[in-house]
C-alpha cells in the first residue's frame, strides 16, 4: 500500500527526543540533518510544514538551569526563552538554502474556534503561495496542557488535516511502532497499519523519556485525525536520527511504520 510517489504536501513533526542528546542538551547535528532533508524536499517542489519541539531544551541552556525542570512554571519560562532561539536556528539553517520560514504558535483551541481556524488556515495557504516553510509549535507559555499531554502530536494531526497533506511524518526516537516493548529481544516493527485494532492500541505505550511528552498512542490518534481529511492523509512513524530515510520511504521502500487506514 506504500504508494507515496505522488506525495506533494508533507507535514513533518520532529520530537524533543530527536532534537536532544541523552543529557537533555540540544543536538545541533541532529537538528541540521532534519533541516537538510526538509530543504531538499522543499527544493524538489513539495510543500513542507514543520511541527517542532525543542524550545524548552534551548531555554533550559540559556537560563543556565542545572537540569531539565520538573516545575511547570519553569518549563513555561524555558519555553518562552527558547522559542525565539529555536526560530532563529531554523531561520539561519533554512536560510542557507535560500528558504524563508514563518512561525505559527498554536494551541488546541485553534481548531475549536471558527475564526482562529480560518486565520491559521489562511496564513498557511499564504506561506505556501510564497514558497515559505511554516514552522509550528504549541504556545506552551500560556497553555499548560500542551506541555503535559504532548499535544504537538495531536497538533500535527490537525495541521495535516487543515492543509490536506498527503503525508504526515513523525520523527521519533524509535524505528516505528513495535508489537511490544522495543527493548524486548523478540520485539518486531509493525510495518503497516490499516485499522486501529485493540492489538495495535495495546502495542502503543507511553514515552520513555522525561523530556518527551508524547507517545505512540498520541501519534496513532493524530494519524486517525489526519486520515479523515479530504486528502485522506497517510502517516509514517520513523526514526528521526536518520531523516534521510524519508527519501527511501517516498520511493515506496519499507521504512518505519506506515499507516493508511481503510476507508471509514
Amino acid at each position: 500500500m506504500r504508494n507515496l510517489k505522488d506525495t506533494s504536501r508533507i507535514v513533518v513533526k520532529v520530537g524533543t527526543s530527536t532534537l536532544t542528546n541523552d543529557d537533555g542538551t540540544f543536538n545541533k547535528k541532529a537538528f541540521e540533518k532534519v533541516v537538510d532533508v526538509l530543504a531538499s524536499l522543499h527544493k524538489s517542489g513539495k510543500d513542507i510544514v514543520l511541527v517542532t519541539c525543542g524550545a524548552i531544551p534551548l531555554g533550559v541552556a540559556k537560563l543556565k538551569l542545572v537540569c531539565y525542570p520538573s516545575d511547570m512554571k519553569v518549563k513555561q519560562a524555558a519555553s518562552s526563552v527558547g522559542q525565539g532561539l529555536l526560530m532563529g536556528l531554523y531561520d539561519k539553517a533554512f536560510g542557507k538554502y535560500g528558504i524563508t520560514v514563518g512561525q505559527l504558535l498554536l494551541t488546541k483551541y485553534t481548531n475549536q474556534r471558527d475564526d482562529t481556524l480560518t486565520n491559521a488556515t489562511n496564513t498557511l495557504i499564504a506561506l505556501f503561495s510564497h514558497r515559505a516553510i511554516p514552522i509550528i509549535n504549541q504556545n506552551d507559555p500560556i497553555i499548560v496542557d500542551e506541555i503535559v499531554l504532548g499535544d504537538n502530536d495531536a497538533l500535527a494531526g490537525y495541521v495535516a488535516s487543515i492543509v490536506q497533506a498527503d503525508l504526515l511524518i513523525f520523527l521519533t526516537s524509535t524505528d516505528g511502532l513495535y508489537n511490544k516493548d522495543p527493548k524486548a529481544p523478540d520485539a518486531k516493527i509493525i510495518p503497516e497499519i490499516t485499522a486501529l485494532t485493540n492489538e495495535i492500541k495495546a502495542s502503543a505505550g507511553g514515552t520513555s523519556s522525561n523530556r518527551s511528552t508524547g507517545g505512540m498512542a498520541t501519534k496513532l490518534a493524530a494519524a486517525m485525525v489526519a486520515s479523515r481529511s479530504p486528502s485522506k492523509t497517510k502517516t509514517l512513524i520513523m526514526n528521526g536520527k536518520n531523516p534521510t530515510k524519508i527519501f527511501n520511504a517516498l520511493k515506496g521502500e519499507q521504512v518505519g511504520t506506515y499507516i493508511e487506514f481503510d476507508s471509514h
